[in-house]
C-alpha cells in the first residue's frame, strides 16, 4: 500500500513538474527572443555543468524557475523512499534519521553562515529526504507523541517559534544556527496539529493549501517576476511598488496557479474520456 501511495504521488508530482518546466521554458525562451539572447539561452541547453546542477542541485537558474529545485528534491525523495518501503527497510532507516538531519543542518550553517550558493543546500539528501523521513517518523511513532500534555507541547512550540525568530535575525558566534529551531518549531507544530485535529481549521486556507499549494508555490516567483515587469513597462514610482507589487503579487500569486490547476485537471478529464 505504502509503495502503491508512493507511485501515485511521484507520478502526480512528476506531472505538475513538467507542466512547469514547460511554462517556465517558454516563457524564458520567449524573453530571449525579444531580448536578441537567443543564442545565449540555447548555449545553456546544452551546457554540461547546467544540466549536473538541475540533476544534482535542481539549481533551474537558466530559466529563472528557482522554486524548482523543491520538485526535484521532492522526486528524488520519493524514490528513495519507494524503496525503503519495498524492500521493508524503512524501520532500519529511522536510525539514521539524525545523521540527515545533522547533515541538513550542517548545510545549511555553512551556505548561510559563510553566503556560498544557496544551490548546495537544496541537495535533496540535505533537503527533501531528511524532512520527509523526519515527518513519516512522526507519523509512525503518533501514539507516542500523542501521550505528551497538550500545555506541554503548547509551551514547547511557543519557545521554538520564539527561539527560530530570535536565532534567524541573531547569530551565535558568527554561525547561522537557525537551521536548528525550524526544523524543531516545525516537529512541535506536527505534534500540536496531530494533537487539536480539525480544531480552528479555516477552510479557505485548507483548501488553499490541499488543492493548489504546490501551484502557488512553484509559479509565486515567476508570478513576482511578471508583476514587476509591469511596474519597470509603465514606470511607476517607487511607493507605487511598494504598495501594489505586495497585493499584485498576492493576488495572482494564488489566481494563477489555481487557473492552471483547474485547467490540468479539465486536460485529465478530456483525456480519460477519450481512452473510454
Amino acid at each position: 500500500m505504502a509503495c502503491n501511495n508512493i507511485l501515485r504521488r511521484f507520478k502526480r508530482n512528476g506531472i505538475t513538474f513538467l507542466i512547469v518546466i514547460l511554462i517556465y521554458f517558454l516563457i524564458e525562451l520567449i524573453e530571449s527572443l525579444i531580448s536578441n539572447s537567443f543564442i545565449s539561452f540555447i548555449s545553456q541547453l546544452i551546457d554540461i555543468n547546467v544540466w549536473c546542477r538541475i540533476f544534482l542541485l535542481g539549481d533551474f537558474s537558466f530559466l529563472e524557475a528557482d522554486p524548482l529545485w523543491f520538485m526535484v528534491a521532492l522526486l528524488y525523495s520519493y524514490i528513495i523512499l519507494y524503496f525503503l518501503h519495498k524492500f521493508k527497510v524503512m524501520k532500519y532507516a529511522y536510525y539514521l534519521l539524525p545523521i540527515f538531519l545533522l547533515f541538513r543542518i550542517f548545510v545549511e550553517c555553512y551556505v548561510n553562515t559563510y553566503n556560498t550558493d544557496w544551490h548546495y543546500s537544496s541537495f535533496f539528501l540535505a533537503s527533501g529526504f531528511p524532512i520527509m523521513l523526519l515527518g513519516s517518523f512522526i507519523a509512525n511513532k503518533k501514539d507516542a507523541f500523542l501521550k505528551a500534555p497538550l500545555y506541554l507541547t503548547i509551551i514547547l512550540t511557543i519557545v521554538s517559534i520564539t527561539l527560530m525568530f530570535i536565532s534567524i535575525h541573531e547569530r551565535v558566534a558568527g554561525y547561522d544556527v537557525a537551521q536548528i529551531f525550524k526544523i524543531w518549531c516545525m516537529v512541535e507544530i506536527f505534534i500540536l496539529a496531530l494533537k487539536l485535529p480539525g480544531k480552528k481549521e479555516i477552510p479557505i486556507l485548507s483548501m488553499l493549501g490541499r488543492k493548489y499549494s504546490s501551484y502557488i508555490y512553484l509559479f509565486h516567483f515567476l508570478v513576482g517576476i511578471i508583476v514587476l515587469s509591469f511596474i519597470d513597462i509603465f514606470n511607476y514610482p517607487e511607493y507605487v511598488y511598494e504598495l501594489v507589487m505586495p497585493i499584485w503579487a498576492l493576488v495572482f500569486g494564488i489566481l494563477i496557479p489555481i487557473l492552471l490547476y483547474e485547467l490540468n485537471n479539465i486536460l485529465k478529464r478530456i483525456c480519460k474520456k477519450k481512452k473510454v
